[in-house]
């Protein structure tokens, strides 16, 4: 998907496999805030989508940022949120004990400092 913003090219790319999607932006991709975004995130990876007990979390960050990571259900409850510390370049983190979350679709989020959403996917429980 590509479209043109005030003489700014957004490009979202999406690969995929059978357990993640990947979302690069190069420099702004569709569920990123416009405003800001090359400053925190370059860089997103979720995997499995489809998880019983753990999400594994990478981001690629342009400078060194707190952000904050929330999964939240369909109903929009809040189950899991953390600070997270990114340093300049490549941060991996895992969410674990999710087995005891109901099955159903939920959304990781990403907010930066000032709690604006920077970046969303979802996830389900299988």
């Amino acid at each position: 998907m590509e479209s043109t913003l005030d003489n700014h090219t957004a490009t979202l790319q999406i690969r995929s496999d059978q357990d993640s999607f990947e979302y690069l932006k190069t420099p702004y991709t569709g569920n990123l805030k416009l405003e800001n975004t090359l400053e925190i995130i370059t860089h997103v990876s979720i995997h499995p989508t489809q998880f019983h007990t753990q999400l594994n979390v990478e981001a690629e960050a342009h400078l060194n940022q707190h952000v904050i990571v929330r999964l939240v259900n369909d109903h929009g409850k809040l189950t899991r949120m953390f600070g997270w510390y990114l340093l300049k370049g490549i941060n991996v983190t895992s969410i674990t004990q999710l087995n005891n979350l109901d099955k159903g679709s939920y959304n990781l989020q990403i907010l930066n400092k000032e709690g604006e959403l920077i970046f969303t996917q979802a996830v389900f429980k299988a």
